[in-house]
């Protein structure tokens, strides 16, 4: 490919640059407001219509008077549309909106007489460098670093074809090849060796969106979450992977209840006797006594997503030695900051039990022992609003009542009364869906008797309401259930639409003790069994009533979904291999790994070592073929007008610098410039210039030998 003009070597690093801004505008989508977005891109599409025509309108924006426009119109559009996103999302949109609005304004073509068109083009690259860079803070998924490795690499070409104008761009290419080859391997290298220091400075808080379970929950609300394919986290088990029935991921406890909505009640509060709290093990056991129980101890590694919240993702019982990772009193998990990176935390469960779902009016054991509610937690897990939901009183009492006269042990009235409640979802037709009605008036009453269509958050709403008025404390608890198994990284992704309500009850024992147990019923389970074993896709009346969406029609076909599960891992294994590449595990892997070789294999790895680094000086020095010859043929002209020069003008002396070829310049624009000094040697000049031109642009039909001695012979002739 031969790009002999300047200007049509600019016109290509225009085009160049403006793909860039485009692939960071929507890398950047979530700084990025919509007023700069449409702004940028409107002002990249006009520059780009306008250089497809050669429309003598580009002269005209690079005037000052169109530059202090656009920046004004510019300064406009950032402070209406970014006064609430933080600084640093104000500060990369007034970063892209110069970079676009520079590039918008760039001349329309280029003079070699004029560096500061060039250093122009400099500084717009180093621009995008740093911008590219920035989309690390927002994105570090593999996808999303492998997009910016190949921007780094286009804004690269784009800034090496203006330093050399005058070199094909087949070797451009080249040269862009053989630098990637040596950089990747001694960056890998350097991460891999050198120490991983911590920031010197921290990142101003954002204003960001809160994703995932939110810490209210009013029947609807889930079944909204449950329709997005947003990964939630991943959780790889150390030993055999539990069933789906045994995932239920606990992430926060609502106690509080006004007669609608369910709520935390409040911030995270770490067990006083965390250390006593997280050494019991979860041993299963339900009100009947044939839950299959898992034989072993279960650890288990969760990378959470960012969700700006404290919440993390457990097993029941689970304990976690991870650093800022609390245990607490409603035995959950939570970080002591908010979630705004991903985070990867070890955890341990002892063993899980396995309700027969089908039979699912089976509650589980969830305390390992006996927990003591005080006056103020058990009016908590009782309060019911005054005046509500009296048909629903009704019933439960009556159920309640059949219960008492069969026995006087409370576990097992409890164990009846959950009977009860599953046999009326199961045998008064009772819907599962995403799309239920509207509930009017009293919510409770209103599902139970009249729209009885619901997603998980009404089936648990609902019974936790007949629990506290029959006198059993009870809260609802959010978190996720099951997850979708990757067979090549051997771990789960859990997304949002796992997002799952269920309910879990005090019972006191049967001592009468102010002591009891937690146990957990999911209703569910009664209306759609397939939803606990085979997750949200695999309950027919979800299908039924849903649009198949992008991710389930992928998964239908074989070879699809085998590719998508090929990316996920690759993701999944350059979170943990990278991302969570953190200084202590490095020296921990280093050490272990050298003292567990001799002294002969470190001696090699040291000599690999110095090889490699010995390569990339050397390719990085070493002679660069044609340009290196044209670099010889260059210098030795200049000493040899230099010379000549000295001969016959004497009083007129040019200094080295006059004859000296720009690195802006091309060969062209060279050779007129000497001949504006040497017009009597016009002949042999262009004679010179004329087999340079032919040795660089047919190297096929030129020998470098040959072409230096020809070329050397005419320039020692000028005289």
């Amino acid at each position: 490919m031969k790009l002999n003009s300047s200007n049509t070597r600019f016109e290509l690093t225009q085009q160049i640059i403006a793909s860039v801004l485009f692939c960071l505008m929507f890398a950047l989508d979530e700084p990025i407001t919509t007023a700069v977005f449409i702004a940028c891109s409107g002002l990249l599409v006009f520059r780009l219509v306008l250089i497809h025509q050669g429309s003598a309108l580009l002269s005209v924006l690079s005037r000052a008077s169109s530059k202090n426009i656009g920046a004004l119109g510019m300064t406009v559009v950032i402070l209406l549309s970014v006064r609430h996103s933080g600084l640093i999302n104000a500060m990369v949109n007034l970063l892209l909106a110069g970079s676009a609005l520079w590039w918008f304004t760039l001349p329309a073509t280029i003079n070699s007489q004029i560096p500061r068109q060039f250093f122009i083009m400099h500084k717009l690259c180093l621009c995008l460098f740093f911008l590219i860079s920035v989309g690390f803070i927002y994105e570090q998924t593999l996808l999303y670093s492998l997009l910016f490795f190949v921007l780094i690499l286009i804004t690269w070409l784009a800034l090496f074809i203006c330093e050399n104008p005058e070199q094909p761009i087949s070797n451009t290419f080249r040269f862009l090849i053989k630098y990637t080859l040596v950089c990747v391997p001694l960056a890998a290298l350097i991460f891999l060796l050198l120490p991983n220091l911590a920031p010197f400075w921290k990142l101003p808080k954002q204003e960001q969106t809160v994703s995932g379970l939110s810490e209210s929950m009013t029947p609807g609300d889930i079944a909204e979450l449950a329709q997005s394919t947003r990964l939630a986290f991943r959780v790889a088990f150390d030993d055999n992977n539990p069933s789906q029935q045994q995932l239920y991921w606990r992430v926060m406890t609502m106690p509080n209840f006004n007669g609608k909505t369910w709520a935390i009640a409040g911030l995270p509060k770490r067990s006083r006797n965390a250390q006593q709290s997280n050494s019991s093990l979860y041993i299963a056991d339900d009100l009947s006594s044939d839950n299959d129980v898992s034989p072993s101890k279960i650890n288990y590694s969760v990378i959470a997503e960012p969700t700006h919240q404290p919440w993390l993702f457990s097993l029941a019982n689970s304990h976690s030695n991870t650093d800022k990772v609390n245990h607490n009193h409603d035995d959950t998990l939570s970080y002591a900051t908010k979630l705004t990176t991903k985070l990867k935390y070890e955890a341990q469960t002892g063993q899980l039990a396995l309700a027969s779902v089908l039979g699912a009016e089976q509650a589980v054991k969830v305390s390992t022992r006996p927990i003591t509610l005080t006056d103020r937690q058990k009016k908590k897990n009782l309060y019911l609003p005054p005046n509500l939901h009296a048909n629903t009183a009704e019933l439960s009492h009556r159920w309640m009542s059949i219960a008492k006269q069969t026995t006087s042990d409370k576990q097992q009235q409890s164990q009846l009364f959950i009977k009860s409640i599953a046999n009326y979802f199961r045998q008064n037709g009772f819907i599962y869906t995403l799309t239920p009605p509207k509930l009017t008036g009293d919510h409770i009453d209103n599902f139970l008797f009249d729209t009885q269509q619901g997603f998980c958050a009404h089936y648990a709403s609902a019974t936790a309401v007949m629990l506290r008025q029959q006198g059993i404390p009870t809260r609802v608890v959010a978190g996720y259930q099951g997850g979708e198994y990757n067979p090549n990284g051997n771990y789960f992704n859990v997304y949002d639409s796992s997002a799952h309500a269920w309910v879990e009850f005090w019972v006191q024992q049967a001592d009468n003790s102010n002591s009891g147990h937690w146990y957990r019923f999911d209703p569910t389970a009664t209306i759609a069994p397939n939803r606990i074993l085979q997750g949200l896709g695999g309950s027919e009346v979800i299908n039924n009533n849903l649009n198949v969406e992008p991710m389930e029609m992928v998964k239908s076909v074989a070879w699809l979904n085998t590719l998508r599960q090929q990316i996920q891992s690759l993701d999944y294994y350059w979170t943990i291999w990278v991302l969570d590449f953190d200084p202590t595990r490095e020296e921990n892997r280093i050490t272990s790994w050298l003292q567990s070789t001799d002294m002969r294999h470190i001696l090699y790895v040291f000599i690999t070592l110095i090889v490699i680094i010995a390569g990339a000086v050397w390719m990085t020095i070493r002679p660069r073929g044609q340009i290196n010859e044209i670099t010889q043929v260059l210098t030795k002209l200049e000493q040899r007008l230099t010379k000549y020069d000295r001969q016959h003008n004497p009083k007129k002396s040019f200094t080295p610098r006059v004859l000296t070829r720009q690195s802006q310049q091309t060969l062209a624009d060279y050779q007129a410039h000497l001949l504006q000094y040497f017009p009597e040697l016009a002949e042999p000049l262009n004679a010179i210039f004329s087999n340079i031109d032919a040795y660089l642009y047919q190297p096929q039909a030129s020998d470098k030998n040959v072409f230096i001695k020809i070329v050397f012979r005419q320039i020692s002739e000028l005289s």
